[in-house]
């Protein structure tokens, strides 16, 4: 038969048995828990480029677009008239009689 202090030490060798193996085990977690932040960290990087370039194209849409109206308005929504060629009548002066009551200039 065991004595008390025997039983004792086999419940503490037990105890610190278990003890030892949770050391080893959080040990472990706490590797892999490493492993897993770094994992996270890179995807994450990869996940904010993608959604940067992403971003940046249809921005770069909407900055055209935008470009492309305030040209527009700059210039007289569309661009300036293309010149008359000399000696030509433009339809703001035809059917004009050069005088000076009628507002037509003279010589065309």
């Amino acid at each position: 038969m065991r004595s008390n202090e025997q039983l004792v030490q086999e419940a503490l060798l037990a105890q610190l048995s278990e003890y030892q193996h949770q050391q080893q085990q959080l040990r472990e977690f706490d590797v892999v828990d490493k492993i897993g932040k770094g994992v996270g960290r890179v995807a994450g990087a990869a996940a904010k480029s993608v959604g940067a370039v992403a971003g940046g194209v249809a921005g770069l849409g909407q900055a055209v677009k935008k470009g492309y109206q305030a040209g527009k308005a700059t210039t007289g929504a569309g661009g300036a008239k293309p010149a008359a060629r000399p000696g030509t009548v433009t339809a703001e002066y035809a059917g004009c009689v050069p005088d000076e009551s009628s507002g037509c200039p003279a010589g065309r």
